[in-house]
């Protein structure tokens, strides 16, 4: 994840600092992220009453509720945490998740690959769908989800050879991202690494789904 050069302490202490700062998730990119949890889980509350965090309150107004102002200071949540990774500074080309379902939402991901790519001068890779998919949410059963997003996508620039950042808005168990990965990969992408807003408190790999027991596979956490 660092430097190719062996770190300085004050790299290292850089880094050890922002990985205290953001979520690491397990999947199949080679490093993944995401910058908070979605709601925060709260004994005696169902999990559809569970708070936003803010990071999910601003989520929730840019994808749900159009706001440009959250898309925009998301944005620049997103922003900070490249220009202080060592890993993500590699990175030469920025792609987003394709929404899915009817498209009603905000494509708020599409955004803040347009803000990174201009900020860090990566170039943007488009990932496109090959056919419909459903909203994860809307899908009840674990194994129904994978299936829904696995052989979805597909990316019509050139990535061979090059290291990729994929950006999301919500992450669930990593179906979505591991099936931009498998596209990336499959048209040569080298390194690929993601960055999501929020995920939710369960059902991700890593997280924090064995500290709830009472929170059942089909509950809304969205």
């Amino acid at each position: 994840m660092l430097s190719r050069a062996c770190p300085t302490l004050t790299e290292l202490d850089g880094v050890l600092g922002l990985l205290t700062e953001v979520l690491t998730v397990c999947d199949d990119a080679d490093v993944s992220h995401c910058l908070d949890i979605y709601r925060t889980p709260s004994e005696g509350l169902e999990p559809a009453d569970w708070p936003y965090t803010e990071i999910g309150t601003l989520v929730y107004r840019a994808k749900y509720q159009h706001e440009a102002s959250a898309a925009r200071q998301l944005a620049g949540d997103m922003a900070t945490i490249v220009a202080r990774h060592p890993a993500l500074r590699r990175v030469e080309m920025v792609a987003a998740v394709p929404p899915s379902g009817s498209g009603r939402h905000f494509d708020a991901p599409a955004v803040w690959r347009g803000v990174i790519a201009g900020q860090f001068g990566f170039e943007e890779a488009d990932l496109w769908r090959t056919r419909t998919v459903l909203e994860q949410k809307a899908v009840a059963l674990r194994e129904e989800r994978a299936r829904n997003q696995q052989n979805s996508m597909d990316c019509s620039e050139e990535v061979d050879g090059r290291t990729v950042l994929v950006i999301d808005d919500l992450y669930m168990e990593g179906d979505t991202i591991a099936e931009a990965v498998r596209a990336l990969r499959q048209r040569g992408a080298t390194e690929i690494f993601a960055l999501c807003a929020v995920k939710t408190a369960r059902g991700t790999q890593g997280g924090m789904g064995n500290l709830l027991p009472s929170c059942e596979e089909g509950d809304d956490v969205w």
